[in-house]
């Protein structure tokens, strides 16, 4: 995975994941040490939706975590393939009624038979 999606409303500089099979957790630093950390957890089949949780770093024990590249760009959204197949295949129907209703005020309908 080149770049992970980062949401919105998660703030720029948390980079470091914990990365799972069903989610992602983002940390604002690499590594942790009897403190409390705040961070936000992003589920796989939801990539907009996150939330934000509290871990406590206790026992004295180093919990580190690797740095991503994250980015909030919507191109690296995980289902962004299935949005754009969805509103491409909403753009031919429609595109294809609009030739269907055209056609009884104009012989061939505006698209000339093309749909």
């Amino acid at each position: 995975m080149d770049v992970i999606y980062r949401p919105e409303g998660i703030p720029s500089d948390y980079n470091f994941c914990d990365i799972n099979n069903d989610y992602i957790d983002f940390y604002n630093k690499g590594s942790f040490r009897d403190e409390t950390a705040i961070y936000y957890r992003v589920y796989n089949n939801y990539p907009g939706l996150y939330e934000t949780l509290t871990r406590d770093f206790g026992n004295y024990n180093l919990y580190t975590f690797q740095e991503y590249k994250c980015s909030s760009d919507f191109v690296y959204r995980t289902d962004f393939p299935e949005i754009m197949f969805c509103s491409v295949t909403f753009i031919i129907i429609f595109l294809f009624l609009f030739n269907l209703i055209t056609s009884i005020i104009k012989k061939g309908g505006i698209f000339h038979g093309l749909l």
